[in-house]
């Protein structure tokens, strides 16, 4: 009986009108113009209105409302193949060659919400080549000299009181370390020497794009990294907490001129809280250049607690 009622008032044309336009609207507002200031935030959570819009399908099948079924459900189709497209969704990672590889953690201490030694702990079980700390304070500053530092021989630190500090360990020789400045941010660029191959790093952090000004400070430091690796033709890694989604234009923009590849095959939020649970966004993000492959990438968790993420990388075989 309620089903019915309920199906009745959709059945209403000026109600199924008014609804079909809401949803068509909505995926225009996402896909077609994520540069309008309100409508760029809506674009940030398309998983989750590409899942909204699906079980919304599986309500008008429920009610027999065909004609809603079928245009919620294209619309699911439009938002996976857009996030597909948008996203490096590869079928699987490459496979082990014979060339030099290089594991890379990128650990942004803000996120660590469980005891930090147990997280330390975890970090120097891993072996990674290289690590690299973001949000780094001087607070940090004694836990990691005596928990993690031990264990690499070579070192960066840039503490800061606020959220733009970072620091670099590494098992292998920093051959050069340049820091460059935009608007008082460091963004760090690095070149590593592993049994004599190179490897060239660069890691910022990049402020929520929270109005026009941190937006426009975003875009000026990946003007900067772009600048910067314009004219290099080396195994390039730019890695960071970018507060940007893979799919934002800002984004793609990026690794259109960069010619990067994303580490990250794919998202799909969870009820996990670790993860933000079914709002959470991934905007941490590691991107290498066409001389490198991707063997693996994987979110960093220590008893649940997810604090950074990893990537294992090896130069490509050009023969």
């Amino acid at each position: 009986m309620i089903l019915k009622s309920i199906s009745n008032f959709f059945s209403n044309k000026v109600v199924e009108n008014i609804l079909l336009f809401l949803i068509l609207s909505g995926v225009i507002a996402t896909i077609i113009t994520p540069d309008l200031p309100f409508v760029g935030k809506s674009s940030d959570f398309a998983n989750q209105i590409m899942i909204f819009y699906l079980a919304l399908s599986m309500f008008f099948l429920l009610i027999s409302q065909q004609r809603l079924m079928i245009a919620a459900l294209i619309c699911t189709g439009i938002f996976a193949f857009f996030l597909k497209e948008t996203t490096n969704a590869r079928i699987r990672y490459a496979l082990p060659n014979q060339e030099e590889k290089l594991r890379l953690a990128l650990i942004n201490l803000s996120s660590i919400d469980s005891d930090p030694r147990k997280v330390f702990q975890y970090v120097s079980k891993k072996n990674h080549d290289i690590l690299i700390f973001q949000e780094y304070t001087p607070e940090w500053q004694g836990a990691i000299e005596n928990q993690v530092e031990p264990n690499f021989s070579y070192k960066i630190s840039l503490p800061r009181i606020d959220v733009y500090g970072l620091k670099v360990l590494s098992q292998y020789p920093i051959v050069t370390a340049d820091t460059i400045f935009y608007n008082d941010i460091p963004l760090l660029k690095i070149q590593l020497l592993k049994n004599n191959k190179r490897f060239d790093v660069f890691t910022a952090y990049f402020p929520p794009q929270l109005d026009a000004n941190s937006r426009e400070i975003a875009l000026g430091e990946l003007d900067i990294i772009n600048s910067r690796i314009e004219a290099m033709q080396v195994p390039l890694i730019v890695t960071g907490v970018f507060n940007m989604v893979p799919w934002s234009a800002e984004i793609q923009d990026f690794k259109q001129k960069g010619g990067f590849t994303e580490s990250r095959s794919g998202y799909i939020p969870s009820m996990d809280k670790t993860s933000g649970g079914i709002f959470g966004k991934p905007v941490t993000h590691i991107f290498y250049n066409q001389l490198l492959e991707c063997t693996g990438f994987s979110v960093s968790r220590a008893d649940n607690d997810e604090y950074g993420v990893e990537a294992q990388f090896q130069i490509k075989n050009i023969h």
